[in-house]
């Protein structure tokens, strides 16, 4: 199941208003293009003459037309109709782009137009790419990958440019440490595309978008000073914000150096177009843009290499990592567009059957934006961006905000339940998932027909443990389109929970037709394969084992091994009582994942106090019955590879759940270790006999 918020972004928030086109001494010719005439002509059959062959070469650049600007829609000659200009010496619009926003907007709804660049675990050279609402394999999905991949390369200085000159992200990092020598920093930062001064107006018979802006921003992730962790909200990455005012300054001059970066724009125009379309048109009057229309297929890579920069007179390195993500939310419709754009273009055309022909329209619109759309637009984009931050209960005030204004905003109540959804994620609390659901209720009211409000209300169905109604959903947003391949996973999630066998495996089988690469995948077939071989009375581990080793800590144990690996070395992880530590290892049961062992490591001292003193406060709490949430089962002195330890059993409960908790502590050499072992209390004994005791049996210290 998806999470929201993963890797590097491009967020586009298209929200706005336009006046329309306003009177001006001076005029400008557009091009039109008529999808009507376009669908009509692919479907004549093979080209015969030259006239028609010009007309494909025609059709496929959508009439030359280089920056859009305006959909138009002849409602009597069932007609959408594209208006844009040709600007001298920019890149192609393709229609294959053009339609690829098209079914994003109508078959991903809500969702993202993107890619991202994400780390390998245990793998410094090579990075998975995941393409998101289907651009994989297309023109549109290799033009995100470029950006995104040039973005890195400018900065790293793999890419020659004229424009960034000796700006660039590996320029200001040395004169960074030049000036600081003194102190060592360890900083991780991301960049991703953001867009500014983006609005698009949707009005009975038209669309238009008035600007569009794009900007590049970075964000601390974390940061070391002299060894010592620094809290990313408080640290500002010198080098890479340097970076980014350099490149946002010279941005148009980027442009015309890589025509990719005017793709991107034009791309977001597009998105920003498109996703008003469903307000105005069914998805039966573009059924065949939707289903029928073949596009050229692009060999899109799934894996880049990693690029890394060293400077050996400091000793340190560099590497990037990042994505793309465009998000397009038009404005609701509200009005009767002031001046007869639609008029005007349809009266310009010269026959009924035209593919493309030239509309004059004035050239001093002002296109001044309403101001209460402008005030969504921030607090959109500001929700956002501290949630990326994980200041969640700042993101929910300002999704609060932009409702204030219009309170059927369904976007801002898709974006309130998502983040709802990643703060219980965060946290463990059940509540947010609730409130996530009432928020995504709000959404699917809104936009009914829309498959990923659906998807996104099933997933969060599925973590309140109600499988029925996250079925009910996961199984509209496949009717609404066919192709939404992860519901598929979801779907399987829901059944199994239902100890519906069958259902679970069909559920994975067709999924894993549409997807065979991502994680995801990898999860999905561990999952198939042990559904498959496992009786439905038999839903714990099959019992084999695999060893687990880990040269750093000196020690080595047993799992089974067709549980999945969740994590290793995450030096992020918060433990049992929120103390900053490293997860070592972590697998969990992929038919129950509330089945799951995990060994964590925590440093004694731990800034102005000590870990033995926060985790002596955290047992202490647990014995006295005073730990929120908690139930204390009792405790006994173990040895786990002869060193004593302290075993505690707990029980509490976790997104509505009620778990039964094993958790083993001990110290060695002022590291502090947790073993923490949980199932759902129904299926603990049975769990802790095939898996648990196990572990602890094979528990084995190793020289270092």
């Amino acid at each position: 199941m998806r999470r929201f918020m993963q890797t590097t972004i491009l967020c586009m928030i298209l929200i706005g208003i336009i006046t329309g086109f306003a009177n001006a001494e001076q005029m400008k010719i557009y091009t039109a293009f008529s999808l009507n005439s376009a669908r009509k002509l692919l479907e004549s059959g093979p080209l015969s003459d030259e006239f028609r062959e010009r007309q494909m070469a025609e059709l496929r650049t959508i009439g030359g037309i280089t920056r859009i600007v305006a959909i138009v829609l002849d409602k009597e000659g069932n007609d959408i109709i594209l208006l844009g200009e040709h600007v001298p010496n920019a890149p192609e619009l393709l229609l294959d782009d053009f339609v690829k926003t098209v079914r994003a907007a109508y078959l991903y709804g809500l969702t993202f137009i993107g890619v991202s660049i994400e780390p390998r675990e245990n793998d410094t050279y090579m990075q998975d790419v995941v393409f998101y609402a289907g651009t994989e394999n297309s023109h549109l999905g290799e033009i995100l990958l470029v950006c995104d991949y040039l973005l890195k390369k400018i900065g790293l200085e793999f890419q020659d440019s004229k424009v960034a000159g000796e700006q660039t992200y590996y320029r200001f990092a040395i004169e960074h440490s030049r000036r600081n020598r003194t102190s060592l920093h360890r900083v991780c930062s991301r960049f991703w595309f953001y867009p500014t001064g983006v609005d698009v107006d949707v009005y009975d018979d038209s669309i238009i978008i008035r600007t569009m802006n794009i900007e590049v921003l970075t964000q601390t992730l974390s940061a070391e000073v002299n060894g010592e962790k620094i809290e990313p909200s408080t640290y500002t990455d010198e080098s890479g914000a340097e970076f980014v005012a350099a490149f946002n300054k010279r941005f148009h001059d980027f442009k015309k150096e890589f025509k990719v970066f005017y793709q991107l724009e034009n791309l977001g125009r597009c998105a920003a177009l498109t996703k008003g379309l469903p307000q105005l048109v069914s998805p039966e009057d573009v059924e065949y843009w939707l289903k029928d229309y073949r596009m050229n297929l692009v060999d899109t890579p799934t894996k880049v290499e990693v690029l890394r920069k060293t400077y050996s007179e400091d000793n340190w390195g560099l590497e990037l990592f990042g994505g793309v993500r465009i998000v397009a939310l038009a404005s609701r419709m509200k009005r009767t567009n002031p001046m007869p754009l639609t008029d005007l273009v349809i009266a310009s055309k010269p026959a009924t059957d035209s593919l493309t022909w030239q509309v004059i329209v004035s050239d001093g619109a002002s296109f001044q934006p309403n101001p209460d759309d402008a005030k969504m637009i921030e607090h959109l984009k500001q929700a956002l961006y501290v949630a990326e931050l994980q200041k969640y209960a700042e993101a929910i005030e300002q999704a609060d905000a932009a409702l204030q204004i219009d309170p059927n905003l369904a976007e801002a109540w898709q974006l309130k339940g998502l983040i709802y959804r990643e703060w219980g994620l965060t946290i463990g609390d059940e509540s947010k998932f609730a409130a996530s659901v009432a928020c995504l209720k709000r959404s699917v009211r809104a936009y009914p027909n829309y498959a990923d409000a659906h998807f996104e209300l099933a997933a969060s169905y599925n973590l309140l443990r109600m499988p029925d109604l996250a079925i009910e959903h996961y199984s509209t947003a496949v009717s609404i389109a066919p192709d939404y391949y992860q519901a598929f996973l979801g779907l399987a999630y829901a059944y199994n929970a239902k100890k519906d066998r069958a259902e679970a495996i069909r559920c994975l089988e067709k999924y894993l037709n549409y997807d065979v690469d991502s994680k995801d995948a990898e999860q999905a077939r561990q999952m198939l394969e042990q559904l498959k071989r496992t009786p439905e009375r038999e839903r714990t581990s099959s019992g084999m084992l695999e060893t687990y080793s880990n040269a750093e800590h000196g020690f080595s144990f047993a799992y089974p091994t067709d549980w999945q690996i969740t994590s290793q070395g995450d030096a992020s992880a918060k433990t049992e009582n929120n103390l900053d530590g490293e997860i070592v290892f972590s697998v969990m049961n992929p038919l129950d994942i509330y089945q799951s062992f995990t060994f964590y490591a925590i440093a004694e001292e731990s800034g102005s106090t000590t870990g033995k003193d926060e985790f002596d406060r955290f047992f202490d709490a647990i014995e006295s019955g005073t730990a929120p949430d908690v139930r204390f089962l009792g405790m006994r002195p173990i040895s786990i590879g002869n060193v004593r330890a302290t075993q505690y059993l707990i029980s509490t409960k976790f997104m509505g759940v009620d778990l039964k908790k094993k958790i083993i502590v001990f110290r060695r050499d002022n590291v502090i270790y947790l073993m923490v072992f949980e199932a759902e209390v129904n299926d603990f004994d049975k769990a802790n006999q095939k898996c648990f005791q196990k572990v602890i049996e094979s528990f084995n210290w190793e020289s270092r």
